[in-house]
């Protein structure tokens, strides 16, 4: 009986330990990122760099906050590039955030595997105000996971 449950236990830890692929998990936040957006303009910034992984996307969640009552729209832009050195002046992948007023914001963009794969890197290119006022960005993160 004992040499059965000991194999038992063997086999199930051998599975769970070499069956399975382990899930990745990587997270951050972008530095480089400037902390205030005057209104009605457009910032173009280099923060640091996100890693990609082949056929797994990635989120952006920014926290944003406006100076003033209004609801206009800020608009982040993401360059790719395929080695770090070469980047992307299009800027091929953006994100709409709304503003609401003075309270903050955490927006929640998912770009998918169909938009990064293929690209070992991204990061925020440029930052547009169209708010009234002054935005002040509290943190931009990232996050992707694969298993």
């Amino acid at each position: 009986m004992k040499i059965k449950t000991l194999f038992l236990s063997a086999m199930i830890i051998g599975q769970s330990a070499f069956g399975q692929q382990a899930d990745v998990i990587r997270d951050g936040n972008l530095t480089a990122v400037p902390a205030l957006v005057a209104a009605t303009t457009l910032v173009s910034t280099n923060s640091s760099m996100i890693p990609l992984r082949k056929d797994a996307g990635v989120a952006i969640l920014p926290k944003i906050v406006g100076t003033n009552a209004g609801t206009a729209n800020v608009v982040f832009t993401f360059s790719v590039s395929p080695d770090g050195t070469l980047w992307s002046t299009t800027g091929p992948l953006t994100y709409t955030l709304a503003m609401n007023g003075t309270n903050p914001v955490v927006g929640y963009k998912n770009f998918t595997l169909t938009d990064v794969n293929n690209v070992r890197y991204m990061r925020l290119s440029s930052i547009t105000n169209a708010h009234s006022a002054n935005i002040l960005i509290t943190s931009i993160t990232w996050s992707y996971f694969r298993n």
